[in-house]
């Protein structure tokens, strides 16, 4: 029976505790590899380092050149064939230069503008047919301009006896203009090839742009003969004199 005033004790109930956590687990730890360690990265960056240099070493021997450049034969080859070019422009593009540009009555010009073609006609072939390396094609463009100018200028002489009069004049001062355009284009081309060599540790290519080379003229050789005619015409006038002389004396 219970008692009253008492309330009936609740200490049988268990009560239940917070459950723990997990205790850690040791692990047994590897050692350490020899090139996870820092002195083991800096061995491996330095063999790295190494090797990539012996490489480019080998490259630059083989190659002769630079890592960015094209190599010493293949410059060399190539300024060989740029001085063929200029070789053959010599003539034609001196004479295009020394044609007169006020003198309108050129009937024989159609037929030397013709033989100028022809040689210039084989410079752009040799340029056409020209193997510069990829750094170098720039230096090509340019030779290929600079032959396409001369190229339009011998044919604007050649046309000029067939123009009428008041016209001759200014199609002679723009085709002389033209080849000076052609020789400044040509001339920038050589200084390009001249710094691709220097910086191969090459001399300069010491090629002389077109028309820079004077072309001989023909010399006109006195007809033989010439002087004793002159001498004997004096002579018959000495004699002349002389026999004047006489009759008066």
């Amino acid at each position: 029976m219970a008692i009253k005033g008492k309330r009936k004790s609740r200490g049988s109930q268990a009560r239940r505790r917070p459950a723990q956590a997990p205790r850690p687990q040791p692990v047994a730890r590897r050692p350490a590899r020899w090139y996870d360690s820092p002195a083991g990265v800096i061995v491996v960056g330095v063999v790295a380092a190494g090797a990539v240099a012996l490489i480019v070493a080998a490259i630059l021997r083989a190659t002769g050149g630079s890592p960015s450049g094209p190599s010493r034969s293949a410059l060399n080859s190539y300024t060989g064939q740029v001085a063929s070019v200029a070789q053959i422009l010599q003539q034609p593009v001196g004479a295009m230069q020394a044609v007169p540009t006020t003198q309108t009555d050129v009937p024989h010009l159609t037929l030397e503008a013709r033989s100028w073609q022809q040689a210039i006609g084989q410079a752009v072939a040799a340029v056409s047919n020209a193997s510069p390396p990829g750094v170098l094609q720039p230096i090509n463009s340019l030779l290929t301009h600079a032959v396409s100018l001369y190229q339009g200028a011998a044919g604007s002489f050649a046309a000029v006896p067939d123009l009428p009069a008041a016209q001759r004049r200014h199609v002679l001062q723009n085709a002389s203009q033209e080849v000076q355009d052609a020789t400044g284009v040509f001339g920038a081309a050589l200084a390009l090839l001249d710094r691709q060599r220097k910086e191969a540790g090459l001399n300069p290519a010491g090629i002389a742009a077109p028309g820079s080379v004077p072309v001989p003229q023909p010399t006109v050789t006195p007809a033989p003969g010439g002087s004793g005619k002159s001498g004997s015409k004096s002579g018959a006038s000495k004699s002349g004199a002389s026999k004047s002389g006489k009759g008066s004396g």
